[in-house]
């Protein structure tokens, strides 16, 4: 049922508008990111508009990073998984 409205909300929207707001949003994302003194993780070229990689820099508390991007931002980032869970956050 929820996937019959997914699909309903893309063809409403229509394919190429949904990809021009995704490009729109990681564009702002990425500026935004930067402006807070982080980075996207994923190499220039590499990166998918949906799912963006953040680097968190050395020293820097990665869950306070999170916290904060969630509560003054509403800006919800995963806190990633496996060896790079300490130094990269994902946001879906």
């Amino acid at each position: 049922m929820a996937c019959t409205r997914r699909f309903r909300l893309v063809l409403v929207e229509g394919l190429e508008n949904r990809w021009r707001r995704h490009e729109q949003n990681h564009l702002l994302l990425k500026q935004g990111v930067k402006q807070l003194g982080l980075s996207i993780a994923s190499q220039e070229g590499h990166q998918l508009w949906q799912l963006n990689a953040i680097t968190v820099p050395e020293g820097a508390d990665e869950a306070a990073v999170r916290k904060r991007l969630l509560t003054d931002f509403s800006i919800e980032i995963g806190a990633g998984l496996g060896l790079s869970k300490e130094r990269f956050g994902e946001s879906v």
